[in-house]
């Protein structure tokens, strides 16, 4: 039976098939079984040039959030670093210190929110 995408402009509002569904919302495109297949295991959640992928519909303002959240979670994970009783070696320490700086200035670095996080030490 045909698969179908449900769509609002790019966003993809739900899945449905002729077996399951008694109706199918419009405007929608149709896939084929692989095609359907495909789009479900890659989460998609867009159909952009024909293709059905994942994009990332947040706001500016809400990566900034996620982007900041992520970070304050990473330096709350790695405070233990820097307490006096930590069994790092002092080198090890300054890795960590230098590390969570880099989180500290992420904010304030070009492109935030849209940047990579620094590489935590090993």
């Amino acid at each position: 039976m045909a698969k179908f995408a449900h769509l609002d402009g790019e966003k993809i509002l739900g899945w449905f098939s002729e077996d399951v569904h008694d109706t199918i919302p419009t405007p929608n495109i149709e896939a084929t079984d692989e095609v359907w297949k495909k789009a479900i295991q890659d989460n998609a959640n867009a159909y952009v040039g024909d293709t059905f992928i994942y994009k990332d519909f947040r706001t500016t303002e809400q990566k900034t959030s996620d982007k900041r959240e992520y970070r304050d979670m990473l330096l709350k994970e790695s405070d233990w670093t820097q307490f006096g009783d930590s069994p790092l070696s002092d080198s090890k320490k300054t890795e960590w210190a230098t590390y969570r700086q880099s989180l500290r200035d992420l904010p304030a670095q070009s492109g935030f929110p849209d940047i990579d996080m620094p590489t935590k030490p090993s």
